[in-house]
């Protein structure tokens, strides 16, 4: 299933969890042109959207980079865009991304 042109507004914690694709990709459109506004949730949340690479906890990427493109956020009140890779990737890409008016903009690592 993909999920496209989408709108989330006013939610609480998180707008979106979506799957990152592989760096270069241009064909992939799993998550593909959503939108996220108004994500709020004190100071422990609040992001537009959370990218997992799988669905795994445990994904150590291979090749070395993930991808996320194609996203839009503004007024969350946290990240507009994050991804929990800290120490299982060597490189995090965000393509065609707009961020507008949120707290800390984009993060590879919550």
């Amino acid at each position: 299933m993909n999920i496209t042109n989408n709108i989330v507004a006013g939610v609480v914690w998180t707008g979106y969890t979506a799957m990152t694709h592989d760096c270069g990709d241009t064909t992939s459109r799993f998550f593909y042109n959503n939108v996220a506004h108004g994500v709020r949730y004190k100071n422990k949340g609040g992001y537009g959207v959370l990218y997992k690479h799988d669905r795994d906890s445990n994904y150590q990427d291979t090749n070395g980079c993930v991808e996320a493109s194609y996203f839009t956020a503004y007024k969350c009140s946290m990240l507009g865009a994050a991804g929990p890779y800290a120490g299982k990737t060597k490189k995090t890409l965000y393509t065609n991304m707009i961020m507008i008016d949120n707290v800390l903009g984009v993060g590879p690592t919550l």
